[in-house]
């Protein structure tokens, strides 16, 4: 098991396709090491703004200031603690994370 030494921060940063189990693994590895997961989306947006996830897809499709707002939300939140970030974009993103993750599976698994 590791120990983050106190007062150290770490920081992962965990991408891969669509159905490789970025998600999956960023939750056991934040739990396994005890600090945040992130994974900022749109339905986060959503929570934090008032309007409905639909809203903010169908504004999505014409306006990248949505794309840009989630984007710039996980690296603030990945910024102010010890944490996994886990998105597609993860490892270009969080430039100074201490480890950088990327997952690849097989198409047929990840279409399962």
């Amino acid at each position: 098991m590791y120990i983050i030494p106190e007062g150290k921060e770490v920081r992962v940063a965990i991408s891969g396709k669509s159905g490789c189990g970025n998600t999956t693994v960023s939750k056991l590895l934040s739990e396994k090491l005890g600090i945040e997961m992130i994974n900022f989306t749109f339905r986060s947006l959503s929570a934090e703004t008032g309007l409905s996830l639909a809203q903010i897809i169908e504004n999505a499709k014409t306006d990248d200031s949505y794309d840009i707002s989630v984007d710039t939300r996980q690296v603030e939140l990945a910024q102010k603690q010890s944490c996994v970030l886990g998105s597609r974009l993860a490892i270009w993103m969080l430039k100074n994370a201490d480890l950088k993750v990327y997952l690849f599976a097989d198409p047929k698994v990840r279409a399962e």
